[in-house]
């Protein structure tokens, strides 16, 4: 925590204040919750994946009430919102930080402070093609996805994806 004190501090005299915090951290447990569970894994990943943004909290709150306000974003992951049997305690971490994010965003809203988390995720890609060379075959050189039938933007996004889940991004938090 006291490092985190440091850092604000540091900004603080370095450039006059702080506006934004950006607490940014993904550590996999790599282990389960049954015979597999190693509380060291457990407790390193808790650390930075949870730890870390309410420490980081913390120590930039009293910054941003100074400067009248600002934001503090916080990585949290799809894994937030979704089940992840390959590792339900990272999971459980960021389904925390996500609640943070719902929790803090209302409560520090009169303080001008905003508290959002980012929910990055992965998605399978397997078009490697680069996009002139998949635009030709889709359509004519002269308008790249259009010529043949069922060759435009919504068809190539369709046939890229295929199989894949894709949802846009909505922000959590206020």
């Amino acid at each position: 925590m006291e490092a985190n004190r440091a850092l604000v501090e540091f900004a603080q005299q370095q450039y006059g204040g702080v506006d934004i915090a950006f607490l940014n951290a993904g550590v996999a447990t790599g282990c389960g919750i049954g015979e597999d569970f190693d509380p060291a894994r457990y407790r390193r990943a808790m650390g930075a994946n949870l730890d870390g943004v309410v420490f980081g909290t913390h120590a930039v709150l009293p910054a941003l009430r100074a400067r009248g306000g600002g934001a503090i974003v916080a990585t949290a992951s799809l894994a937030g919102l979704a089940a992840v049997p390959l590792d339900p305690l990272y999971a459980a971490n960021k389904h925390a930080v996500v609640g943070l994010a719902r929790s803090l965003g209302p409560a520090l809203a009169p303080h001008n402070v905003r508290f959002n988390a980012v929910c990055p995720g992965v998605r399978r890609v397997t078009d490697h093609r680069p996009p002139a060379r998949h635009a030709l075959r889709a359509g004519n050189a002269d308008h790249p996805g259009r010529g043949r039938g069922g060759h435009g933007a919504a068809d190539r996004h369709r046939r890229r994806h295929r199989g894949v889940l894709v949802h846009p991004g909505k922000p959590v938090g206020v």
